[in-house]
């Protein structure tokens, strides 16, 4: 059985202005009508939860997802994540939120237009609250990102309606939605301090608690991840590796 937190939503919306005795007099509802769409957000959450069908799959783009800037033209040392900017330290906390999804049951990904092995050099920078092995599939290449998708679902062996893909890139977006229509998509927008708004909004991973299923795969996803980035380091073979299926 799923409840929804009706306590925890009035005091997102102030307990003043929550309920009315109009409506609880009238049909008997503890809610004003006003909050109705607030409170289909943490329903869907609910029922989706009841029905096992949160998402277990968070996508991510690279620059300007995870960090400010480009780090084929900014390098590691370049891109902004950690102290000494607002921005820096804004994608340091929205990092620290992925990563806590991923500890929590969440396969994590890359889907990113990149050089692979460029790409993972963003992980290098000592701010980087996230690394390469921390990532269950790398998908970096020039070609779309749809494409990038089915790859990690059959690699992965995962469903594409497992996946919530998020990306700044609104013509991203717009074409993963118009080709995976199974795929959930969150478009971050160039705000990072929005992002964990943004992902959150939907409830999509909530769910009472991870099954060990859950959590026994993403570990597993990440042992893969790790072995891969140990074998690029030995064979110095990164480029080929850090792309490999």
């Amino acid at each position: 059985m799923q409840w929804v937190d009706t306590e925890a939503l009035a005091t997102d919306i102030g307990a003043g202005n929550f309920g009315t005795t109009r409506f609880w007099h009238g049909v008997k509802l503890d809610a004003d009508l006003r909050w109705l769409a607030d409170y289909l957000a943490p329903f869907r959450a609910a029922w989706r939860a009841a029905d096992v069908r949160a998402e277990k799959e968070l996508v991510l783009d690279l620059d300007n997802t995870l960090w400010s800037g480009e780090v084929g033209d900014d390098g590691a040392d370049g891109i902004a994540i950690g102290p000494g900017s607002t921005t820096g330290e804004t994608f340091a906390e929205w990092e620290t939120c992925v990563k806590a999804f991923g500890e929590c049951g969440v396969v994590l990904a890359i889907c990113s237009k990149n050089s692979p092995e460029i790409a993972a050099t963003g992980f290098a920078n000592p701010h980087s609250v996230l690394r390469r092995a921390d990532f269950a599939a790398f998908e970096c290449s020039w070609n779309d990102k749809v494409g990038g998708l089915r790859r990690i679902a059959r690699d992965l062996n995962l469903g594409l309606d497992s996946f919530l893909f998020a990306d700044e890139n609104p013509a991203e977006c717009a074409l993963v939605r118009q080709e995976l229509p199974e795929v959930a998509v969150v478009h971050l927008g160039d705000d990072p301090g929005q992002f964990i708004e943004k992902l959150e909004t939907g409830h999509r991973f909530d769910l009472p608690h991870y099954t060990s299923e859950d959590l026994g795969r993403a570990i597993a996803h990440g042992a893969r991840a790790a072995a891969l980035v140990e074998r690029s380091q030995a064979t110095g073979l990164g480029g080929f590796w850090a792309g490999w299926r």
